[in-house]
C-alpha cells in the first residue's frame, strides 16, 4: 500500500525556483520507497523559458543486525531491524523550453543493466523554427557494456528544396553512430513516423543495437515528393556506412521506399507484415554489401 499527500512545495536551489507536488510513500517486498515529482525552472517565469520536470523515487530496504550475547550461562540471539538507503530511481526527465525564438520539447530516459544495452541514457528532443515548416527532431543514445561504450546521434530535418519544377526535398537525416549497427531492412523514418507517443517508444526508432566488433557509422537520408502535391508519389532514400574498430570498411546498405497515391505526412504507413498499409502502391529497394563476410 501507499500514502499520498496532495499538494505543492516551492522552494529554491541556488537561484533556480523548484517545486515538489505529489508526495508518496509506500512499503512493498520488505522495502520502503518515497517518490515526488520534481520541477526546475531554470529562467524567469516571465521568459516562459526553460524547464525540467521527472519523478524520484528514493528506494530503502530493512537489514537486520544480529548479535549474540551469552552471560555465561545462557546464550541467546539479538535481532535488531533497521531501515537503509538502498538506491535511487529518476523516471522520464521531461524538458520544455519556450522562446520567442524558437521552442523545445523533449525527454531523457535512463536505463541501467539492461542485458542488452547494459547501462545508460537515450533522448530525444524536437526544435520547432519559425524558417521551417515543421520541428526538428533530433536522438541521441549513450550506454555501457562490460567492456566497451557505444553511442548513436541522428536529426531528422524538415525542408522545402526544389529540384525541378515537379519535385522537391521535404526532409533530410543525418546520424551518426559508434560500437553500434543497425539489423538489415531497419527503416528509420517509418519508426519516427510511429512513434508518437514520447520516449518509452524510443526503443522502436533506434533500434541500433551495441556491437563490440563496429566503429564510426555514418548514415544520411532524405524525403522527396512530388510538388504541388506529395499525394502523387513521395520516397525516402538512406545510405548507411559502417567501420570497424581499426578502421576497416564493414558494411555499406542503401534503402530505398516510394509510396504512390499517398500523403507523405502520413509516413508510418507500410505495416509490420510489409504489405503496404494505406498506400496502394509502393515499392522498396534493400541493396547491402557486407565486406566482413563478403557478401
Amino acid at each position: 500500500g501507499f500514502l499520498s499527500v496532495s499538494g505543492s512545495v516551492g522552494f529554491k536551489l541556488g537561484s533556480f525556483k523548484c517545486g515538489l507536488d505529489s508526495i508518496r510513500l509506500g512499503l512493498a517486498n520488505g522495502q520502503m520507497a518515497i517518490s515526488t515529482n520534481v520541477r526546475l525552472n531554470m529562467m524567469n517565469e516571465s521568459d516562459r523559458g526553460f524547464s525540467a520536470e521527472s519523478r524520484v523515487i528514493v528506494i530503502s530496504q530493512l537489514n537486520e543486525e544480529k548479535t549474540t550475547i551469552s552471560n555465561g550461562k545462557v546464550t541467546y540471539e539479538k535481532v535488531k531491524t533497521r531501515w537503509s538507503f538502498d538506491k535511487l530511481k529518476v523516471d522520464d526527465i521531461a524538458i520544455k523550453c519556450k522562446t520567442t525564438a524558437y521552442e523545445l520539447e523533449g525527454q531523457i530516459a535512463l536505463f541501467e543493466k539492461d542485458p542488452v544495452f547494459g547501462t545508460g541514457f537515450k533522448g530525444r528532443v524536437a526544435m520547432k523554427l519559425p524558417v521551417l515548416p515543421k520541428k526538428v527532431e533530433a536522438h541521441a543514445w549513450f550506454g555501457s557494456k562490460e567492456d566497451y561504450r557505444y553511442w548513436h546521434v541522428d536529426a531528422f530535418v524538415p525542408i522545402q528544396i526544389p529540384v525541378s519544377p515537379a519535385l522537391s526535398i521535404r526532409r533530410l537525416l543525418g546520424g551518426l553512430s559508434y560500437h553500434m549497427e543497425r539489423p538489415a531492412q531497419f527503416d528509420p523514418f517509418q519508426a519516427m513516423a510511429q512513434d508518437t507517443t514520447g520516449i518509452q517508444h524510443t526503443d522502436a526508432l533506434l533500434t541500433y543495437i551495441p556491437s563490440r566488433e563496429a566503429g564510426l557509422g555514418f548514415l544520411a537520408g532524405v524525403t522527396i515528393a512530388t510538388d504541388p502535391s506529395a499525394d502523387v508519389f513521395n520516397g525516402d532514400a538512406m545510405l548507411e556506412m559502417s567501420f570497424s574498430t581499426s578502421g576497416g570498411f564493414r558494411y555499406a546498405q542503401f534503402d530505398g521506399t516510394g509510396y504512390f497515391f499517398s500523403d507523405v505526412a502520413k509516413l508510418g504507413k507500410q505495416k509490420p507484415n510489409g504489405d503496404g498499409g494505406g498506400a496502394p502502391v509502393f515499392a522498396k529497394l534493400y541493396m547491402r554489401y557486407d565486406n566482413s563476410n563478403k557478401s
